[in-house]
């Protein structure tokens, strides 16, 4: 289905054992967050002897006054034991409403609009919090509109 410039698919995830680290971090400095954490994950990953099961994520779980909760890592194939700062966890199973962003993390923002006016035109809810997938580094393509960026979005059941 189609909303706006964004094609919004339906999928049933397993859930997915990840590792990160939860903070919270001023709007403005996101991306810079972003860095610093899966840094330290990817360090700890090595530490471990494991490599990612997939692409970064970030996952965002609400705001305050001191700015944005969110939790980033990387997917793994099995459950780590994680230490004070990372943390083992996983991303849920259940239904998903997906979406492809292509262009610079900025118009992410428009993507999660196409995601909120499909939910509401199909009769369906929130089911948790939204996390994205980051399947192009910035560091290897500098170009913002060649980056590709999955969004998933926990949906309930509809009319439900």
């Amino acid at each position: 289905m189609e909303a706006g410039d964004y094609t919004i698919e339906v999928k049933t995830l397993p859930p997915q054992p990840v590792v990160g680290i939860r903070t919270v971090t001023p709007v403005t400095r996101i991306g810079a967050t972003l860095a610093e954490v899966l840094n330290e994950v990817m360090e700890y990953l090595e530490a471990q002897g494991v490599e990612p099961a997939g692409p970064p994520y970030n996952r965002y779980h609400g705001t305050s006054d001191e700015g944005i909760a969110m939790e980033a890592g990387f997917p793994v194939a099995r459950a780590l034991p994680g230490t004070e700062r990372v943390l083992a966890g996983e991303l849920p199973g259940g239904e998903v409403a997906v979406t492809w962003h292509m262009g610079p993390y900025a118009k992410l923002r428009d993507a999660y609009r196409a995601l909120g006016l499909w939910l509401k035109a199909n009769g369906r809810e929130m089911a948790g919090s939204p996390w994205e997938l980051y399947w192009t580094d910035p560091g290897e393509i500098g170009h913002p509109g060649l980056w590709k960026t999955e969004i998933y979005w926990p949906i309930g059941p509809p009319g439900g």
